[in-house]
């Protein structure tokens, strides 16, 4: 193996690396987004359960 292919290969064995990293990297902000995302339902769903105000202004807590 000459010194051009010796470069050849070790080039795309380091942008194999950085794909699988990349590919991680966003598979793990892709998790987190949805987990986020799930949170902001949640913290959704909580305030339209939230009390409703009484013809007098005030709060009435079921």
């Amino acid at each position: 193996m000459n010194s051009f292919e010796h470069h050849t290969s070790e080039r795309l064995r380091i942008i194999g690396s950085l794909k699988q990293a990349v590919s991680s990297a966003l598979n793990l902000a892709w998790d987190r987004s949805v987990s986020i995302g799930s949170l902001a339902d949640k913290h959704m769903d909580r305030r339209l359960n939230r009390p409703k105000p009484d013809r007098g202004g005030c709060f009435s807590f079921p």
